[in-house]
């Protein structure tokens, strides 16, 4: 037996209790012994970037020297209007270790904050109960053995971190037979959750990092921002991440959880999802927004761990525990899932058309939402931002917004070392081919190669939807060998702005 599938094997057979365990204790442990971080490499329209930076008590204290790629400031900036440089942008990708607890307790505070609000929405008990029935049984029922769902889906995870030191790509030296193995092992916990209704977990968690960064306010060389002060924390285990090489139907699957979840639940608003939809999405909310109809865009607070309150107790299994409040990890299969749930729970009094991804609440024609742990966003409101692209320019060529100075990408990631009240410095550079070049300023101006961005993001397939800044750099990436990322360029008189830039 692989090194592998042993530990594979002995890290999914799950453990129920009637009591909690307070995973509290062991994350701010494992934030204090790892004074590491990462950087991450610049964006398309950087050449370089110097950061100097230092840890302390207060946050992450940094300097940035930036040399912009000439065709950013000479012009791409002075062609697009300035909010579409701002809104949505980044100044910064870093992760940080040293930030971790203080964004927990951030969330923490928040929910509990806004707990009474939170659990006023809750069902009763045997709706709540009826409810994870639809997702336990819907999920046994879709589970299924595809060896090429399982090697596409370890391909796209290769260098994702499985917990306990191994990589996704090692999963390649499991059997197909082996997958068989542990799939019975997981719908074995599945049955012992439905033996055992309300019981919490007793997972040791692991806990990884996620990039969190001030906005960029203009394209200049030199920036001092205010002390890093939250980043952004990520929880997962084997035995709550491997149920999705298991659902090669994953459109079919939410679609059908959803649609028991609604009605179930009976919301007084039509609901739309982007992982039943697919990019087909982008064209629904393209015909909401010609018709005129008023939108407002919504965004949960501290989601993650309202998750667990409005969802109720039997969906405990699949929380992690943080001083009684039981928060939804970041890294499992029913993450956007459940995130959805929860949204469509607490908007469920409301008129209007709502498209809902996790904490994401868009809606249409319906009144505001006036709970304190869903925030308005009035800036996305405004530009007609939803999905990754805004909509407010031309609603027939929406486009991407904010100039992104460095890139969130596992797979190029930079140690970053915070020993605290140590300086440290260090220029990072990753000069982008033309192509690539091209085709990231195409997509300020709603252009993918010859074609629009809502034509290319339209034909993204149902059940193969990612978050939306992922589905885009990942066209840029997968599609620039396929099609001309030039042709909007030579068709605007521009292509030399990027061949010699």
């Amino acid at each position: 037996m692989s090194d592998i599938l042993t530990y594979l094997t002995s890290s999914i057979p799950i453990s129920l209790s009637e009591t909690y365990r307070d995973s509290y204790p062991n994350f701010v442990m494992d934030a204090a012994s790892r004074a590491k971080g990462t950087l991450q490499p610049p964006g398309p329209g950087v050449d370089a970037y110097e950061v100097e930076w230092e840890a302390d008590e207060r946050g992450l204290n940094y300097t940035l020297n930036v040399k912009w790629e000439p065709w950013v400031k000479n012009w791409l900036v002075p062609s697009i209007p300035h909010s579409q440089v701002t809104h949505r942008s980044r100044l910064l990708a870093v992760s940080s270790n040293a930030l971790k607890v203080n964004e927990l307790n951030y969330r923490l505070q928040q929910t509990i904050d806004n707990y009474k609000a939170i659990e006023q929405l809750k069902l009763r008990d045997r709706d709540e109960y009826e409810m994870f029935q639809i997702v336990a049984d819907t999920t046994l029922k879709y589970m299924t053995i595809d060896a090429d769902w399982i090697h596409s889906y370890i391909k796209e995870h290769e260098q994702s971190s499985l917990g306990g030191g191994y990589k996704w790509r090692q999963a390649y030296e499991i059997s197909t037979n082996e997958w068989a193995s542990i799939m019975q092992q997981l719908k074995g916990n599945m049955e012992e959750i439905l033996r055992r209704p309300g019981y919490w977990n007793n997972i040791n968690w692991f806990s990884g990092i996620r990039a969190r960064s001030e906005g960029l306010k203009s394209v200049v060389d030199h920036y001092t921002p205010p002390p890093m002060e939250r980043s952004r924390i990520i929880l997962f285990h084997p035995t709550m991440s491997l149920w999705t090489v298991f659902i090669p139907q994953k459109a079919a699957w939410y679609k059908e959880v959803l649609e028991k979840t609604e009605q179930l639940v009976k919301p007084r608003g039509e609901y739309y999802y982007p992982y039943v939809m697919g990019g087909q999405i982008y064209i629904l909310a393209q015909q909401y927004f010609n018709a005129g109809l008023p939108f407002r865009a919504n965004d949960g607070k501290s989601w993650e761990s309202s998750v667990g309150i409005l969802l109720g107790k039997y969906f405990r299994p699949f929380m992690v525990n943080f001083k009684g409040i039981a928060m939804l990890p970041s890294g499992e299969t029913f993450t956007s899932m459940y995130g959805t749930m929860a949204s469509l729970l607490a908007t469920r009094g409301h008129k209007g058309k709502w498209l809902i991804l996790g904490d994401d609440m868009n809606n249409w024609d319906g009144s505001p939402v006036n709970l304190p742990f869903i925030e308005y966003q009035p800036e996305d409101s405004k530009y007609k931002w939803i999905l990754g692209v805004r909509y407010d320019i031309d609603t027939s060529m929406p486009r991407i917004s904010g100039i992104k100075m460095s890139m969130d990408r596992a797979r190029a990631m930079i140690p970053m070392d915070q020993t605290p009240f140590t300086r440290f410095s260090r220029v990072v550079s990753r000069k982008r081919d033309p192509r690539t070049r091209v085709a990231w300023a195409g997509l300020f101006h709603g252009w993918f190669g010859d074609r629009s961005l809502i034509d290319s993001l339209a034909e993204t397939p149902p059940g193969e939807y990612i978050s939306a800044g992922e589905l885009i750099e990942r066209m840029v990436e997968e599609k620039i060998t396929q099609t001309d990322p030039y042709g909007w360029a030579e068709s605007m008189g521009v292509k030399e702005v990027f061949v010699s830039g």
